[in-house]
C-alpha cells in the first residue's frame, strides 16, 4: 500500500520543504528546556528514538544535564527516500529497556505525524514500568493524530532537519521554518 491510500495520507502536502536550521534547532531545543523547567519536569533518562531523535535527544540530554541516555529504534519507513512508504512499527531497543524501571523518561523524536511510533514506544515502556513519561518532539504534524507531551513548532509538510542530506530538488519550493516567538515552544 502506498502512502497515498494510507489514513495518514494527508500528514504531507508535499508542496513545500521546511528547511530547519542548526540556529533554529538550538532555539527548539532551549525553548522546549524552559518549558520543562517551567512545568517542573525532571528526569532520570533521556530516550532517543533511532535516528531522527537523537540529535535532538542528545542535545536536550546535555542541556538538561540528564547523563543517563538510551535508544530505541522504530522501523516504519520502507524506504529511505522522502514521502517514502510505512509500515506498522517494530520496536527494537538499543539500550536494556528494563533499566528505565521506576524511572522519569523523557521520549524524544524528530517528528510526529500520525503518532504511530511515538505510541509505540509508549506502550513497550508501559511493559517495563517508569514512573513518569514525556514525549516530545521538534516537529508536529498539524493533520496527524500524535499528540506528544510537547513540540518545539506545528507544521503541515515534509521538514528537512540540519542533520540531514541538505540536497534539495531544484524544483522544491523550500521555506524556513516559523519559529514561534518567545520561549521558542508552540504551547
Amino acid at each position: 500500500m502506498s502512502v497515498e491510500e494510507t489514513e495518514s495520507s494527508d500528514l504531507w502536502r508535499r508542496s513545500v520543504l521546511y528547511l530547519l536550521s542548526w540556529p533554529d534547532f538550538d532555539q527548539a531545543v532551549r525553548g522546549l528546556t524552559e518549558r520543562m523547567t517551567r512545568n517542573g519536569f525532571e528526569f532520570d533518562c533521556v530516550l532517543g528514538i533511532s535516528r531522527g531523535g537523537l540529535v535532538p535527544a542528545v542535545s536536550l540530554s546535555n542541556v538538561l544535564g540528564v547523563p543517563e541516555f538510551g535508544i530505541v529504534s522504530v522501523r516504519r519507513n520502507l524506504g529511505s527516500g522522502r514521502y517514502s512508504e510505512k509500515s506498522n512499527p517494530e520496536v527494537r531497543w538499543m539500550s536494556d529497556p528494563r533499566e528505565m524501571r521506576d524511572k522519569r523518561v523523557l521520549v524524544v523524536d524528530d517528528v510526529a505525524g500520525a503518532g504511530d511510533t511515538l505510541d509505540a514506544v509508549r506502550a513497550e515502556l508501559d511493559t517495563v514500568g517508569p514512573t513518569f513519561v514525556c514525549t516530545v518532539v521538534l516537529v508536529r504534524m498539524l493533520r496527524g493524530g500524535s499528540t506528544p507531551d510537547m513540540a518545539a513548532v506545528e507544521l503541515d509538510d515534509w521538514v528537512v532537519f540540519p542533520w540531514e542530506d541538505r540536497r534539495i530538488p531544484a524544483d522544491a519550493v523550500t521555506r524556513d521554518v516559523p519559529m514561534p516567538t518567545g520561549s521558542g515552544v508552540r504551547e
